[in-house]
């Protein structure tokens, strides 16, 4: 029997807390997980070289050069995600939010691999727009599943309006984006534009979401220091696209793309240099 006014150790069923793990429990636990991602790369990496020796030795002959080297990059892509779940640790991101990472890694590889391996096997079988519309399609679905996953953390109002901000730039963009492919599927080629009109129309449709962008944005960093009025920049940003609109509509055609590539550049060149001496002043 303990002496009296000794310090008796507690149970669970005093009501003290139970024991807390000890600090080599810890470490043996750390070493366990670590054990089980090393086995699980390599279990991973093991499965990829199996399936690349596997399709080169039976399938590749019945394929083409780039749709074997589509398949090879698309696994070596999707082997790569799932290495990358494997060590994505619980705390990453913030707010404990490892299951979005891992979703960004695995939604990222998919869609890099369905990019991939659509160009070298069904990409001939459609036109140049609506194979614009799929890609886009695709890139809509990837970033609304990465925007969900992530808007539970953006930042909240706290008197600054950074998190409406936030959210309604990726709602314009996605509205842009939505535009885009519903016009490339269905009107590009309908009413008989050639892609320097199209071009045009993928262009004006987004002058209004740049104008809205600009004004939810500019005040914002006004309110805070980061500038000092409007930036000159932004104006000559819209001049240029206004004027790029006008070229592709009506000037853009007798011109070939790389002809117009360069008028693209050369022009941007010139706005930005204007934009950038002003500022400067």
């Amino acid at each position: 029997m303990a002496a009296p006014g000794r310090d008796e150790p507690t149970t669970p069923e005093s009501g003290a807390p139970p024991e807390r793990p000890t600090e080599h429990r810890r470490h043996r636990s750390q070493r366990e997980r670590m054990r089980i991602k090393i086995y699980g790369t390599g279990a991973v990496l093991g499965l990829w070289i199996a399936f690349v020796m596997t399709w080169l030795f039976f399938y590749a002959i019945s394929y083409g050069v780039f749709e074997n080297i589509g398949v090879i990059i698309a696994s070596f892509f999707l082997m790569g995600g799932l290495i990358g779940i494997i060590w994505v640790p619980k705390e990453a991101g913030m707010g404990r939010g490892g299951w979005r990472v891992r979703l960004s890694i695995a939604s990222a590889v998919v869609w890099i691999a369905f990019v991939v391996l659509w160009l070298p096997f069904f990409a001939e079988e459609f036109t140049i727009y609506l194979n614009a519309a799929i890609l886009l399609a695709s890139s809509f679905a990837f970033i609304t599943a990465n925007a969900v996953a992530w808007s539970s953390i953006i930042p909240g109002e706290l008197g600054t309006g950074l998190g409406r901000r936030v959210a309604g730039s990726f709602v314009l963009a996605l509205a842009w984006l939505a535009f885009m492919v519903i016009w490339l599927w269905q009107y590009a080629e309908a009413y008989g534009y050639v892609w320097e009109q199209n071009a045009a129309i993928l262009i004006l449709a987004g002058l209004p979401v740049y104008l809205i962008l600009t004004s939810m944005w500019v005040p914002w960093s006004k309110r805070f220091g980061r500038t000092h009025g409007t930036p000159p920049e932004i104006p000559f940003f819209f001049i240029w696209l206004v004027l790029l609109f006008v070229w592709f509509w009506f000037y853009g055609k007798p011109f070939n793309v790389y002809q117009n590539m360069v008028i693209v550049f050369l022009t941007f060149l010139a706005f930005a240099g204007i934009g950038r001496a002003i500022a400067r002043r």
